[in-house]
C-alpha cells in the first residue's frame, strides 16, 4: 500500500478509540533536568505520549518531530508522530511516518499496529489484520492490537475471533474497564445479553472514569 492510495482527508477508523486503548498501555516516565543538559529523547517521547493524553495533539506532534530532527533514525518517534498526524485526520502523512519507521526497524510491533489502524481506516480489513497479527507476534502483550483486531473480525461478522482476541486483552489487563466495557458491546452485537451483563456489572465493579461507568449503566438499562 503506497501512500498515494489513501486520501489525505481520511477519517481514522474509530480513532477515539485507538488512541483510548493505546494510552492505556503506556508505561509513562518523568521529565526532568536542568535546561542545559542533553534532551533524553525516551523522556522526550514519553512526554510527547503524556501531551496526546491530554489531547494536545499539535504540541505532542512537536515534541516527536523535535526528537525525530534530533535523531533522523528513532523509530518510535516516527511512529507516534505519525499516530499523532492520524488523529489529526492526515491519513497521507501518518502513513508516511509509519511507514519510515517500519523502514528504520521492520520489526517494530507499535508501527506494525499504525499501519494496521491505516488500513483499518481505509476498509482494507485482511490486510489490516495481517499488520494487527505481525504486531501481537512480535510484542505478544500488546493489548490495543488484540483489540483492533478483534474489532476488524466483528466487521467481518467472525465474532468467535473477535472475543477470543478481546479474551486474550483482558487477560493482560484484567481490571481494565474499557476493554470490559468493549468486551459487554461485542457479546451485546452477538446477541449474547447474560454475559454483556456480567461484563457492565464487572465495569460498575472496578474503579474506572465516569464515562465507563454512565455507558455501562446506559447499557444495563437497556438490558434490562
Amino acid at each position: 500500500m503506497t501512500s498515494e492510495s489513501v486520501g489525505a482527508n481520511s477519517r481514522p477508523y474509530g480513532m477515539p478509540f485507538f488512541i483510548a486503548v493505546a494510552i492505556l498501555t503506556l508505561l509513562l516516565g518523568a521529565c526532568g533536568g536542568d535546561d542545559d543538559d542533553p534532551v533524553d529523547p525516551a523522556l522526550e517521547i514519553d512526554r510527547g505520549v503524556r501531551l496526546l493524553e491530554d489531547g494536545h495533539l499539535e504540541q505532542a506532534y512537536d515534541v516527536f518531530d523535535a526528537v525525530i530532527q534530533s535523531d533522523p533514525q528513532d523509530a518510535e518517534a516516527y511512529a507516534r508522530r505519525g499516530y499523532v498526524l492520524l488523529a489529526l485526520e492526515n491519513v497521507r502523512g501518518g502513513l508516511a511516518d509509519i511507514n519510515r519507521a517500519l523502514a528504520i526497524d521492520p520489526d517494530y510491533a507499535l508501527a506494525h499496529n499504525y499501519k494496521g489502524v491505516v488500513f483499518a481506516i481505509n476498509g482494507i480489513r485482511e490486510q489490516a489484520i495481517l499488520e494487527f497479527t505481525r504486531a501481537v507476534e512480535l510484542a505478544p502483550e500488546m493489548t490495543e492490537a488484540y483489540v483492533n483486531r478483534g474489532r476488524i473480525y466483528l466487521e467481518m461478522s467472525d465474532g468467535e475471533s473477535a472475543l477470543a482476541d478481546l479474551d486474550v486483552a483482558l487477560t493482560l489487563e484484567p481490571e481494565n474497564t474499557e476493554l470490559l466495557l468493549i468486551r459487554a458491546q461485542t457479546y451485546l452485537a452477538l446477541g449474547d445479553w447474560i454475559r454483556a451483563e456480567a461484563d457492565l456489572e464487572q465495569v460498575l465493579s472496578l474503579p474506572g472514569a465516569d464515562h465507563t461507568d454512565t455507558a455501562a449503566r446506559q447499557l444495563l438499562s437497556i438490558i434490562r
